[in-house]
């Protein structure tokens, strides 16, 4: 009896879910709500700060009011502020008009700089990294609340972040930092250093990936433009082109309250998204020595521009012109097809079998039921081909386990049973 409540919850599990996301009439692009809910303080996690104080993270979360739709993409909104003030309130007025065009919007808080000692610069750069791994931790956060009977409604294959200043460069690096990347080795030292490129901000959720499908950049920077490479998520981008503070193209050194980095802005991320022939829409504010002015003193000006060009992009994004061959569009990208794992049910070994079309970093892991990492199979740099791996799982008890596939930007999960 104990076996067959496994197959029948196995085969539950593994029904086809239908997650298209269908417009309804200018959804999306215009503001067809007109109020919204706000659920405030949600913890999303924890973590220890750069000033060693533990520090409980929240986000808020914006729904439109009366929405009767099942399945809603996901937008994770971060606050600027130079990663040493600001606040979650500081988007409000964001959250809102995406909200009122359909959107669940997360409106996260993150670890700030809070140590005494200034000038350090790679206290600064360690900072950027732990408030990375928080957007992580809210994108896996919200994924496995849908995991768990999807309170919010919310599409888990149509994930965006979202920032402005500090989240910009937060959003951006959620989007295209992975472990494939030639990341400087004292960056490396500092990722590794707080639990890796996800982080232990949100221990539970690492059964879930904080891939994004898109990326909203308002004036944020890359540690380094060659991060955007076979990684195919589109970005919208916006900036000042004399930007003080975030500078605007390439090989930039900035200086933040004595902190001085190096950083590459909007317009070079641009640059290498055209050569990657990544989907991206850059809006220059022209002559501009302002940071962020689309929102701030040129808001009258350019503020309408900039949301409705964003709402056009993320609607693009998620309803691409049909006449374009999808296989077209990911040519050369790194990805993984048709991963299978035989026998399933199993006892005690299983083989799991994938195909990548290019070679690239993959890591697959097995996790519980209840999103418990017990096994790290592969973590390395595979070539292009069919590869297999065998999951020996005579130390496991029985029950429904998954695995996780990601490559690239590509993660794919699929679920078995161990059957003893």
């Amino acid at each position: 009896m104990k076996y067959l409540q496994l197959i029948i919850l196995f085969l539950f599990m593994n029904l086809p879910i239908i997650s298209q996301i269908f417009p309804d009439g200018n959804r999306y692009l215009d503001e067809v709500f007109d109020s919204v809910d706000v659920v405030e303080n949600i913890v999303y996690g924890s973590n220890i700060s750069i000033g060693d104080n533990n520090i409980q993270l929240l986000m808020d979360i914006w729904q439109p009011a009366n929405d009767t739709t099942s399945l809603r993409p996901l937008i994770v909104v971060a606050h600027g502020g130079a990663f040493v003030q600001g606040q979650p309130s500081d988007m409000d007025e964001l959250c809102e008009t995406f909200a009122k065009r359909g959107y669940v919007v997360s409106n996260i808080s993150y670890r700030l700089y809070d140590k005494a000692v200034v000038g350090d610069s790679l206290l600064y750069y360690e900072s950027i990294m732990m408030a990375v791994q928080d957007m992580r931790a809210a994108i896996r956060f919200m994924k496995h609340s849908a995991y768990l009977g999807n309170l919010y409604k919310i599409d888990t294959n149509t994930v965006f972040a979202c920032g402005a200043s500090a989240g910009a460069v937060m959003s951006v690096h959620a989007g295209y930092l992975d472990p494939g990347d030639d990341v400087p080795d004292y960056i490396l030292t500092l990722i590794n250093k707080n639990g890796g490129f996800e982080g232990t901000s949100s221990d539970s959720t690492l059964m879930h990936s904080s891939q994004v499908q898109g990326i909203l950049n308002y004036s944020g920077a890359l540690l380094r433009d060659e991060f955007v490479d076979n990684n195919f998520v589109p970005i919208y981008s916006a900036h000042d082109d004399n930007d003080p503070i975030v500078k605007y193209g390439a090989g930039s050194q900035a200086t933040v309250l004595g902190f001085t980095i190096h950083i590459e802005g909007s317009y070079a991320i641009h640059q290498h998204a055209e050569l990657n022939g990544i989907p991206n829409q850059l809006f220059t504010v022209e002559n501009s020595f302002g940071h962020v002015s689309y929102f701030e003193s040129n808001y009258d000006l350019y503020a309408d521009s900039v949301i409705n060009e964003s709402a056009q992009f993320l609607y693009n994004v998620m309803f691409p012109d049909t006449d374009v061959d999808s296989d077209e569009i990911r040519e050369g990208v790194n990805e993984f097809m048709l991963a299978q794992n035989y026998p399933n049910p199993f006892n005690p070994v299983t083989t799991i079998s994938f195909n990548l079309h290019k070679e690239g970093f993959t890591r697959l892991e097995v996790f519980s039921s209840i999103g418990e990492r017990v096994e790290v199979i592969t973590n390395e740099f595979l070539s292009a081909g069919t590869h297999t791996f065998n999951f020996n799982a005579a130390n496991f008890a029985s029950g429904v386990y998954f695995y996780r596939l990601t490559s690239g930007s590509f993660v794919e999960a699929k679920k078995m049973i161990l059957m003893k």
